[in-house]
């Protein structure tokens, strides 16, 4: 760069989603902000720039010289900085969705909490604290809170629950509140998770699976309810996972198991505009190793034994009509309730020893 304008990012493992993230950073704003002195600070690598983001930027820091500019947020601290986000499964409707709708700017009267973003100028001690309405983060959140949908599909008669991939443990931990008598032990290998976790539940493995799964075996714990959410898709290899989950189950035991829609609309389309762009979460999440449809999630369970397996949906929470339309009208052949799902979630019987 000519000028003195710099990208600043927080120390972290230097991984492939880390890698994608910082050049979508710096093509949002390298160009719109050049000439500018002062360093654009990212302190989360997790949150996306939201298209326009560097035009409105730009213009903030110009018009308000010596200022430090701060972006909007979408799970901002400050009722004042955050935006709701359009619905969106993937980076391309994000960016169709959720443009930078002006650049207008606002005086803040301090600084803002564990802000995702900055850019602090480059001439001192700023004078002033700046929002710039068009400058726009979105912050993929940590975890996703309880699952309703995993909900519903758990036993009112469940005594025993294993969640795998538990996270925080909410959704586990929510069935033993609304459940009485239910114990719930939850596994999951993000460490960041471990303190919610072992509030939530009342037992919580911090580690890789199987770990967790030797340990209960070695306690001859059984489980009358399994739930892997989002987990499978997650894995090297999902046979060899599902058939040491079910080695904890009792005969006829519920089993749980949600899983992205790899034909979902979303992914889809984005392949046929020759996208493909791994985030933190959603359909394109950078953490995916295998893919699932319908008929593929159908198949697994089978080949593992399991018996009266239904797999429902779990709509797609963007409006796809218009892209349907347009496949009706090309005469493509195509399933409209095989793409307007973006997950399945089946449950299934466990089979007897």
């Amino acid at each position: 760069m000519t000028a003195g304008f710099r990208t600043s990012f927080p120390p972290g493992p230097d991984d492939y989603l880390a890698a994608l993230s910082r050049g979508r950073w710096k093509r949002e704003f390298e160009g719109p902000c050049r000439g500018l002195e002062g360093v654009l600070e990212v302190s989360d690598l997790l949150a996306l720039p939201v298209p326009g983001s560097g035009l409105s930027l730009a213009a903030a820091a110009r018009s308000h010289p010596g200022a430090d500019v701060f972006a909007m947020d979408s799970e901002g601290s400050e009722p004042e900085l955050r935006w709701k986000a359009p619905p969106a499964s993937t980076l391309r409707e994000l960016e169709a969705g959720a443009g930078a709708p002006g650049r207008e700017c606002f005086i803040l009267a301090a600084e803002p909490r564990n802000a995702p973003v900055r850019f602090r100028c480059g001439a001192g001690e700023p004078r002033r604290l700046v929002a710039a309405s068009g400058f726009r983060v979105l912050r993929v959140p940590v975890t996703f809170g309880v699952r309703e949908e995993i909900l519903a599909k758990i036993p009112g008669t469940a005594r025993r629950l294993l969640d795998v991939g538990c996270g925080a443990g909410e959704t586990a931990g929510e069935a033993r509140r609304r459940i009485p008598g239910l114990r719930a032990a939850g596994i999951d290998r993000h460490s960041g998770f471990a303190e919610a976790a072992s509030r939530n539940l009342d037992e919580f493995f911090s580690g890789d699976a199987a770990e967790g799964f030797a340990e209960l075996a070695r306690r001859n714990a059984r489980f009358d309810t399994i739930v892997l959410a989002d987990f499978l898709e997650h894995v090297e290899d999902p046979y060899v996972v599902l058939k040491a989950a079910l080695r904890l189950a009792e005969p006829g035991a519920t089993v749980i198991v949600s899983v992205p829609n790899a034909a979902s609309l979303p992914v889809v389309e984005d392949l046929l505009l020759g996208r493909f762009d791994p985030v933190a979460a959603g359909p394109e999440d950078a953490g995916h190793l295998r893919w699932f449809t319908r008929r593929l999630l159908g198949e697994l369970l089978e080949s593992a034994g399991l018996r009266e397996i239904r797999v429902s949906p779990v709509p797609v929470p963007s409006d796809g009509t218009e892209f349907l339309s347009r496949l009706r009208a090309s005469g493509v052949a195509h399933l409209p309730e095989e793409l307007c799902a973006i997950q399945w979630l089946a449950t299934a019987i466990a089979p007897e020893k």
